[in-house]
């Protein structure tokens, strides 16, 4: 039967701590293209008498104005975050083809940039809420049409209540006793934040769903692998050690901002060159290195109530500490078959005598 060496995900949950990283960098970018645009809504509101005086036209023009503003910038920045996606998905499909052709020295099929570049704005993202299954470029249209709405509104409201100048400014740029972490544009720039990492473990991850289509005569599944720490999500614990068909199932991004990565089964027979697969766990004592094919709750239920239930909740913490429920049971109890969390009656109803043994 396919299986999962456990030295890919050791590497993948590794190289996954660099992407991080890099989403970090990446996301600044966007920082000089805010300060130009708020420096210059400010200008444009300041030219203003003041704001009582916006009505009818005048206020429609101010608009116009600042539509126009947002518009080149976001359009501006739009080229940046599209190149970041392209030298991204190069890089990771390089980066995959190298590693299993390292793992298991046999030479694999790379598509070229472009395909792989076209093949992550072609596939839906998989995020869970009203983003899913949009592509990415709609993506960034929807959220670049977020900030828009958010200013124009912003600006009538402070019109129809008739603000000052500096309080119509303030709403938009914040204050310094806040570190202008309470204004409209602070949010833009988060929402952005949300947007880059988003859009980069989505293409980072149909790269390498590329390679892997391109060579299916070794490629026989893949498995998700999520992160061991406090903060992954519902969805991402409860899928992790999931295998799915290469070209069938759920694929990370789960959620915005997702850190989940996917790992390739294959073939049977096909001999591994090193050592057993570790990965990285973040627990009650720390960092710590534990095997390899070790799921999210196979390693949660090693950690001490406390910590279970900061992660989980109270009630599920006892239930997985005291429902008689292996890890993979309690697993199977997170998802509906659409991959939606379940709530604790539903639940209940399917394990009543496990909540009974609980207590709960």
């Amino acid at each position: 039967m396919p299986s999962t060496p456990n030295i890919l995900i050791e590497i993948a949950t590794r190289h996954q701590v660099h992407l991080e990283r890099l989403k970090s960098g990446a996301q600044g970018e966007f920082d000089s293209f805010l300060r130009e645009m708020q420096r210059d809504i400010v200008a444009q509101i300041a030219e203003v008498e003041d704001m009582d005086s916006l009505k009818g036209r005048r206020l429609n023009r101010l608009l116009k104005a600042v539509r126009n503003t947002l518009k080149t910038g976001f359009g501006n920045y739009e080229a940046v975050w599209r190149q970041q996606l392209a030298d991204l998905a190069e890089y990771e499909g390089g980066f995959e083809a190298r590693t299993l052709q390292r793992v298991f020295g046999v030479d694999f099929t790379l598509p070229s940039p472009s395909q792989m570049v076209t093949a992550a704005f072609a596939k839906p993202l998989s995020v869970q809420g009203i983003d899913q299954g949009q592509l990415l470029q709609s993506f960034f249209d929807g959220w670049s049409d977020k900030t828009f709405r958010r200013v124009e509104g912003s600006i009538r409201l402070s019109a129809a209540q008739g603000e000052s100048l500096t309080q119509a400014i303030r709403r938009l740029r914040g204050t310094r006793a806040r570190n202008y972490r309470d204004g409209l544009f602070h949010a833009t720039r988060r929402d952005m934040a949300m947007l880059v990492r988003t859009s980069m473990q989505h293409v980072a991850v149909q790269a390498k769903e590329a390679v892997w289509d391109r060579n299916r005569d070794i490629i026989k599944g893949v498995e998700w692998a999520a992160v061991l720490d406090g903060r992954t999500s519902t969805i991402c614990r409860s899928l992790d050690g999931q295998v799915f068909p290469v070209d069938e199932g759920p694929r990370p991004p789960a959620h915005i901002a997702c850190r989940s990565v996917t790992v390739p089964q294959v073939r049977d027979g096909l001999s591994i060159l090193g050592k057993k697969g570790q990965q990285t766990a973040r627990g009650a004592d720390g960092i710590k290195q534990v095997a390899a094919n070790q799921d999210y709750y196979q390693w949660l239920k090693t950690q001490p109530a406390e910590f279970q239930d900061s992660v989980i909740g109270s009630e599920r913490g006892k239930l997985l500490r005291s429902g008689g429920l292996s890890p993979e049971r309690f697993r199977a109890l997170q998802l509906d078959k659409n991959f939606r969390p379940l709530t604790l009656e539903a639940m209940r109803e399917l394990e009543p005598a496990a909540f009974e043994a609980a207590g709960i």
